[in-house]
């Protein structure tokens, strides 16, 4: 990675720390209009339109950094996601997951907003913690399937030449 495109892994790493306790800071500040948006985003996240489920959960994310009424928390956050956008070894990453059928997890974006609800931070920012590990799990999971069908074609290629 070079000094402006931080690695897909390392991303996630500190998205996972910074939005967790965001969400935390969140809950106790998050207003009645706030967690309506937050739940017209999840409604919109359940679109088939992967760009259009995207976009909802960048929106998600944003607004609930927005919602600490932090404004250093808040542009982190955004920071996080402009490097993200930016990054082609992240761009690459998302197609293979994408590939590989992952999608924004709709469910999981409901229990951050039920956990904002209870007013919480504890359990605010485990529900995101816990979301954001199981991001970098299932994109660990889609790069492992990419990486084992890449060798099992070098491998079929390697028998076909040299079977004889």
């Amino acid at each position: 990675a070079s000094e402006t495109d931080f690695g897909p892994f390392e991303l996630l790493e500190a998205r996972r720390a910074i939005e967790s306790e965001a969400c935390a800071l969140a809950a106790p500040r998050v207003s009645e209009d706030e967690l309506a948006e937050l739940e017209a985003l999840v409604a919109e996240m359940q679109s088939d339109d992967i760009a259009r489920s995207e976009d909802a959960d960048h929106r998600f994310h944003v607004a609930i950094a927005r919602a600490t009424q932090n404004s250093a928390m808040a542009a982190s956050v955004e920071m996080l996601w402009d490097a993200r956008a930016r990054s082609p070894q992240y761009r690459l990453l998302s197609e293979k997951a994408h590939q590989a059928g992952v999608t924004p997890r709709v469910a999981e974006h409901a229990v951050i907003l039920d956990a904002l609800r209870t007013r919480d931070p504890d359990t605010a920012r485990t529900a995101m913690r816990k979301h954001l590990s199981n991001v970098l799990e299932s994109i660990l999971e889609a790069t492992e399937v990419h990486e084992l069908e890449q060798a099992r074609a070098r491998v079929a290629a390697h028998r076909k030449r040299y079977a004889g």
